[in-house]
């Protein structure tokens, strides 16, 4: 049961809480009970709604701060309020028109204008609109507590809004302070890295020339061994042949390869190869460079690592050496051999191959190759698998039988076998696959650099401008092409060892540089 005119025009009871029936001034008549003595839900005594009214001013106050009011309830002269600007507002005729007045508001598209209160009618306890408020255009408003109640707490919320950003402000400021103090610290923490790497490779590098030093001294002062005076050393016998004389006048033949058996590499099938083998583009273009700058045999290591879990060879990077003596000599300087060895276990690689070159023949191993490859295979043995991990490489680079510019290029190992009672050494090919590089990057530039400047005075140093053969290409025993230089061949079996997908202007660039290379540390005019 509502007392007065408690009902809107759709006929329904209004809620005697609610903001419309207190603007009403719509009061809730609490003398009404039921037969049975209780009230109705939603009617309350006065002390009831006493309580609630504070229970929800005590809400206000911990949602937006403790409002600025008198002992008695009411809103001190001065409070500050914020309300929506309203276009239709009428305005004092008097007042200066203020420009600013509604302009946007940093919370959205709403507009919004400030004002405060400038008296208080305390006098009339009825009066629905005790507040006089000025607004910042001038003009003046009566209004009842319950609207101005709204207004303040707009105004104390967007003031908190204010100082929230103020705050995130002055925490986005320290947080950017911060992260340049981190990144100060970062550059001087890899700065004294990278001192510290350059003192160590310095440190490494003095220790490979006492080495080397030591090493030939010892070598300079020791007797040949019995091996080395005895060892074949090839000599080609003309150019094209097949066999070869060694220094006793005999001949040295090349010796065909089998081939292991289909089952997967590693597998510990019988008759399969030993283990998988992967070689990096990077190692292939170095060992292909460096065969081509010389007539001579040249030789090198093989640096990589081995994984006897799955039995898988991984080659990285080759390490070019130097020959002892002139002619098809693959002996390797042992000063070299030293340099090399550090070389590899400065990078934390291992030795896992050696390579050496039949400049105008077949890449096929002879027995020296053969005899040599034994031996590294049993100084290389991982007993924990009963496998050798050591493989040879051979580049045939200018090889005049070859059908393209490519150089032939093989990798063997080799196995001892009994044969009617006596013992016979097999080479064996090894098949391999390359990794899946995307680029040539500059430490291997850097390398093909220096094995080129390494050879500049070299006895057998080839003549890049020389021809190397009156045609091109040789298929079907059919030459094809026009003359094709040294050079020309060069670049073009580098060209089939860099990564596949690299870019034709990035291929020229490689390219262009070990030619640029060639011509100045050479003396040699290429035309670049």
């Amino acid at each position: 049961r509502e007392t007065g005119d408690g009902y809107p025009l759709s006929g329904k009871p209004l809620d005697p809480n609610s903001s419309a029936a207190k603007q009403y001034g719509f009061k809730v008549d609490t003398s009404f009970t039921l037969p049975d003595g209780t009230r109705p839900a939603g009617l309350m005594t006065a002390e009831d709604a006493e309580e609630a009214e504070k229970a929800r001013q005590a809400k206000v106050a911990e949602t937006v701060g403790k409002l600025p009011v008198d002992f008695d309830g009411r809103f001190k002269v001065g409070t500050v309020l914020r309300k929506k600007f309203d276009e239709e507002v009428e305005r004092d005729e008097n007042a200066d028109a203020n420009q600013n007045v509604g302009a946007e508001d940093d919370d959205g598209a709403e507009k919004w204008i400030e004002g405060k209160v400038v008296d208080v009618d305390k006098d009339d306890a009825d009066n629905p609109l005790p507040y006089s408020v000025e607004f910042d255009d001038g003009t003046f408003e009566d209004l009842a507590h319950e609207e101005l109640e709204v207004w303040v707490e707009a105004r104390i919320k967007h003031q908190k809004t204010k100082e929230r950003r103020a705050w995130e402000e002055e925490m986005e400021r320290k947080r950017s302070e911060r992260e340049a103090e981190r990144e100060a610290k970062l550059a001087d923490k890899e700065q004294k890295a990278a001192e510290k790497a350059a003192e160590k490779e310095a440190r490494q590098l003095a220790k490979v020339r006492e080495a080397r030093d030591r090493a030939a001294a010892e070598a300079a002062a020791a007797e040949p061994t019995e091996y080395a005076r005895s060892r074949p050393r090839r000599e080609t016998a003309a150019v094209g042949a097949t066999t070869f004389r060694d220094a006793g006048g005999g001949t040295l033949e090349l010796h065909p390869m089998r081939k292991f058996s289909p089952s997967p590499p590693g597998s510990g099938v019988p008759g399969a190869q030993p283990f998988k083998l992967t070689v990096s583009p990077a190692a292939m273009l170095v060992m292909d460079l460096h065969a081509h700058l010389c007539t001579n045999e040249v030789i090198g290591y093989l640096g990589g690592s081995w994984d006897p879990d799955t039995k898988s060879l991984t080659i990285e990077r080759a390490f070019p050496g130097r020959g002892v003596a002139s002619g098809m000599d693959v002996e390797m300087d042992p000063i070299a051999e030293v340099e090399l060895k550090s070389q590899v276990e400065a990078q934390n690689m291992k030795v896992v191959g050696w390579y050496h070159s039949h400049p105008v023949f077949e890449p096929t191993p002879s027995g020296v190759d053969i005899n040599n490859q034994l031996n590294y295979q049993r100084l290389f043995r991982d007993e924990s698998v009963g496998v050798e991990p050591f493989v040879g490489f051979i580049v045939g680079p200018y090889d005049m039988r070859l059908p393209n510019q490519v150089s032939s290029v093989t990798a063997f190992c080799a196995q001892r076998l009994m044969k009617a009672g006596a013992t016979e050494d097999i080479p064996f090919e090894v098949s391999y696959g390359l990794s899946d590089d995307k680029d040539v990057e500059p430490l291997t530039v850097g390398s093909m650099a220096a094995v080129v400047v390494q050879n500049k005075s070299t006895e057998g140093r080839v003549n890049p401008t020389e021809l190397w053969r009156p045609f091109t290409t040789f298929e079907n025993f059919k030459p094809g092409g026009g003359p094709c230089t040294k050079l020309a061949k060069l670049r073009a079996s580098l060209c089939a060892r860099l990564p596949a997908g690299m870019s034709k202007l990035r291929e020229e660039e490689i390219m262009d540089g070990v030619a640029k290379t060639i011509q100045t540390s050479w003396g040699v005019d290429l035309g670049y």
